[in-house]
């Protein structure tokens, strides 16, 4: 497991640098996004349970964030951002599928949204969400391609889809021609694998209880 820059040297720039809010796919109020920085912050060590090496290519910390989010806030009190779901197009797939799986409810449910329960379960499915992105990318050279692209390495991409690069590039080709073929890659394996996704996040619930249960029994 890879260690986090950072992590207990200066927390704060950690948060912005690995979780900022600007590259959220959701629209959401400060007092959600403070609560999460809370979590984060007291459950630190848990970050190192990612494999971040293993999919360094998918944004893992923004999923992370993001699907927080999800279980955190009921769908009714939050919007996605139309802009920033296009431009973080991959992440916008993964989390959709996350969202409509069959499993999702009973997480959502089991959660009754406590900050701490909400973050441990982002853990464990994000952790879980490396295992079947490994597995659809397997054999494949788009996360070295992805790695290679300084921009996308750079994590935020929003700066070149600006106005102010219209003139240059309307919008960015290397960038989107590996997103839409990373796209129709997690597309395609998920219609010849209607229920790896299932499996996983099922696993996530379990780690999930597990892990709750250690904590609240012991007041952490």
């Amino acid at each position: 497991m890879s260690d986090i820059p950072l992590l207990t040297k200066n927390m704060d720039m950690t948060l912005e640098f690995f979780f900022s809010q600007k590259t959220s796919l959701f629209v959401i109020s400060d007092c959600h996004y403070n609560h999460f920085k809370a979590q984060v912050f007291h459950y630190a060590p848990l970050l190192t349970t990612i494999d971040y090496e293993a999919i360094s290519h998918i944004q893992t910390w923004d999923i992370l964030r993001d699907t927080y989010f999800m279980l955190m806030i009921p769908k009714d009190q939050y919007f996605e951002e139309p802009l920033t779901s296009m431009i973080f197009n991959v992440r916008h797939l993964i989390l959709k599928h996350v969202r409509e799986n069959v499993i999702f409810p009973t997480i959502f449910e089991a959660i009754q949204q406590q900050p701490s329960r909400a973050y441990i379960a982002a853990i464990s499915i994000t952790r879980y969400l490396t295992y079947w992105l490994s597995d659809i990318f397997k054999n494949s050279s788009l996360p070295n391609e992805v790695l290679q692209n300084e921009a996308l390495r750079n994590m935020d991409i929003r700066p070149l889809f600006e106005e102010k690069y219209s003139a240059i590039e309307p919008v960015p080709s290397a960038i989107t021609n590996l997103q839409g073929r990373m796209l129709r890659k997690i597309i395609q394996y998920s219609n010849t694998h209607e229920e790896a996704l299932t499996v996983q996040l099922q696993q996530a619930l379990v780690d999930a209880r597990t892990q709750w249960s250690i904590f609240e029994n012991h007041h952490v």
